[in-house]
């Protein structure tokens, strides 16, 4: 009877694990790796590289400005004439390098107001045609509200006269009578 019950039990936990609100949580142990390239990497070692390549390239240019020095205070003739030619060489390429990234540079100024202008013109043009467009909407529709506004008033002398005719009095509309103008083609 005991055992009956006990698996009466364990049935019944295992339709609640079934019927879990609650997702299955992988474990950790299965996580992707992420792979260590360097497991005794510091900041200080890297920070130690970059100053010693900035100590390297000190000493690089000290040793050239020394050299020059040598050169300059106990080297022959020949050899000053040389080193005198190099920094000329030197100074005339520094001077060519700077006048092309100039030109260069102005070419792209040049290039890029020239895009700019065209744009400019552009919108311009846009904006006349859209102002025309607007202009001429705009006179059809007072072309349209004078034609309404003359029908309107065509109309009412029609009745006007009209009425006149019938009781037979003369009609008098603004000098003209109904005798010597034709009110038919007055407002077409």
């Amino acid at each position: 009877y005991q055992r009956r019950v006990h698996g009466d039990n364990l049935q019944s936990k295992r339709k609640m694990e079934r019927k879990s609100a609650f997702p299955v949580v992988p474990k950790i142990t299965n996580r992707i790796k992420k792979p260590i390239l360097n497991k005794n990497y510091t900041i200080a070692e890297e920070e130690h590289e970059k100053t010693k390549a900035k100590q390297e390239a000190k000493a690089a240019q000290l040793q050239k400005i020394h050299d020059h020095r040598k050169v300059e205070y106990f080297g022959s003739p020949s050899e000053k004439k040389k080193e005198k030619e190099k920094l000329k060489s030197d100074a005339e390429l520094l001077l060519y390098s700077n006048e092309r990234k100039k030109q260069e540079e102005k070419k792209r100024e040049s290039v890029e107001d020239k895009k700019m202008m065209d744009h400019l013109a552009q919108l311009e043009q846009n904006y006349i045609k859209i102002q025309g467009e607007r202009k001429e909407k705009l006179i059809k529709a007072q072309q349209e509200n004078l034609k309404v506004a003359l029908r309107s008033k065509n109309d009412k002398v029609q009745k006007q006269v009209g009425d006149n005719l019938k009781e037979g009095e003369p009609v008098y509309v603004k000098g003209f009578t109904h005798e010597n103008y034709d009110f038919q083609n007055l407002f077409k």
